[in-house]
């Protein structure tokens, strides 16, 4: 097999998948939301795999909580639900996590490529995905098109799940100072909004809370952030799993982190979202003053590459 990337039609936790191997690692993607569900090098797996054997399949609109908390999705056109305010699509709601994590996508295998498109529900786009393996990564080549002449709020997030632990430690390329939360579910930051310095801050109570690491198992923490400022290095290193993840800073210029300690499904794991726009949501991020649109007949390209090393 050597450095060629093989796929083939597979099984996964009960339900159609794609298998890509090489020599040196495998990967799995479910049709139904393009889900890359696994992500193993030397039979270690490196995404979350959430709880159970078998996947739970969504429902178009869904809860996303309600479904298969494990490996990584694709955001668009929001991460938190709610309703465009303005617009020619003025009053089209939203769902949460977006639409395409619930919807089966169309697939072919293309030599060493597969390759994955989905359809907008609410809204006239049109996501594409190019998925092979390239020796020890996962490269994946997105196109995002607006299939209408008008603009609508939109931005695309990776919703990336590491299968982490109290080792695990997030090193980004840039040298960031500050973060500004989006989650806190146990009110230890402040709250939506609430600005903190990187990686160490101070709780509620004063005391030092570390934001590159998940607290220890059982504490019944959850907390989201990005950091405040856009990536210009395009790349974030994740240590104990050993991987690097690599995107376009040009196009995916934000990072969302989101550290939960057994505070949300009793889970313990990391999700690591590079974003074309912070703050979960268009609409919050056009409040924080990020752009957060597709332009009309508009066309968008960008890489990521998952290393393991």
């Amino acid at each position: 097999m050597g450095e060629t990337c093989m796929i083939e039609r597979c099984g996964y936790r009960g339900t159609e998948a794609y298998k890509l191997k090489n020599d040196h690692i495998r990967v799995t993607v479910f049709k139904t939301g393009g889900k890359v569900a696994s992500i193993q090098k030397n039979n270690a797996e490196y995404i979350s795999q959430g709880k159970g054997d078998s996947f739970i399949v969504p429902v178009f609109e869904g809860n996303f909580g309600e479904y298969d908390l494990s490996g990584f999705d694709d955001m668009v056109p929001t991460v938190n639900a709610g309703l465009i305010q303005s617009g020619v699509f003025s009053g089209v709601h939203m769902a949460d996590h977006g639409e395409i994590w619930a919807l089966d996508w169309k697939t072919e295998i293309e030599a060493e490529e597969l390759r994955a498109y989905i359809d907008g529900v609410r809204l006239p786009y049109r996501l594409s995905k190019r998925l092979t393996l390239r020796k020890n990564s996962l490269c994946i080549q997105y196109e995002l098109q607006n299939k209408s002449a008008f603009a609508f709020p939109c931005l695309w997030a990776a919703h990336m799940l590491i299968n982490a632990n109290e080792h695990t430690r997030i090193v980004p390329g840039d040298a960031v100072s500050k973060v500004r939360v989006t989650l806190d579910m146990s009110s230890r930051l402040n709250g939506f909004g609430s600005l903190h310095t990187w990686p160490e801050t101070a709780d509620r109570n004063g005391e030092s809370y570390w934001l590159d690491r998940l607290q220890k198992r059982g504490a019944g923490v959850c907390e989201k952030y990005y950091f405040d400022s856009p990536l210009k290095n395009g790349e974030i290193r994740i240590t104990n799993p050993n991987m690097i993840i690599r995107f376009d800073p040009e196009t995916v210029p934000y990072m969302g982190i989101w550290l939960n300690s057994s505070g949300y499904k009793d889970q313990y794991n990391i999700g690591i979202e590079p974003a074309t726009a912070p703050m979960d949501s268009p609409e919050n991020a056009r409040q924080w003053g990020y752009p957060a649109e597709l332009p009309g007949n508009g066309l968008v390209r960008w890489k990521l590459e998952i290393e393991l090393e």
